[in-house]
């Protein structure tokens, strides 16, 4: 499974979609950073991955550089806060459920490059988004942080290091299988 992602290859790209394996899921859901329920004082490239933190994220005066939705809170349709979307360029990718397709890979390193250069986006995902905090880590500038939801607990904060990009594409060599 090495072959499916190299943390040396600048491109770091996928070679087949993704699945996670069921057994791991406790393990991916595990809080990665910290969990802070207010996100106010939060600066820098900031990228936010889920409707809720991003909604909140805005409401707390945040302009996030990436904003990765699905249109989704806890699988029920809902209609994203206009001021999330206001000013970035849109992008789309289907990524169902348990899965990161190399669609959406690829659609969240172009979200990333584009913020990386100054224009703040926004990925909506037709599926789910919670597993594109993955590439959305391995592809943001080292020091940029990370926010994702914690459902009925807040937002997690992680900064990104050259570890915490080392530890995700671990866990995912061990919780994925390519289909």
């Amino acid at each position: 499974m090495s072959r499916v992602y190299n943390i040396l290859d600048p491109s770091l790209d996928l070679l087949s979609d993704l699945e996670l394996v069921g057994k791991f899921r406790e393990e991916i859901s595990a809080v990665k950073g910290s969990l802070v329920t207010d996100l106010s004082g939060i600066r820098g490239f900031l990228v936010t991955v889920g409707d809720r933190v991003s909604s909140d994220a805005v409401r707390s005066g945040l302009d996030p550089n990436v904003v990765i939705v699905d249109l989704k809170e806890k699988r029920t349709n809902l209609q994203l806060n206009s001021d999330v979307m206001r000013g970035r360029i849109i992008l789309h990718a289907n990524n169902p459920p348990g899965r990161i397709t190399r669609e959406a890979w690829l659609a969240t390193r172009a979200s990333l490059d584009l913020a990386k250069i100054g224009i703040k986006t926004c990925l909506i995902v037709n599926g789910e988004e919670d597993l594109l905090g993955f590439p959305a880590v391995i592809f943001s500038p080292e020091g940029s942080k990370l926010i994702y939801g914690q459902p009925d607990l807040g937002a997690v904060v992680v900064e990104v290091t050259r570890g915490v990009k080392e530890s995700a594409l671990n866990l995912m060599r061990k919780a994925f299988r390519p289909l």
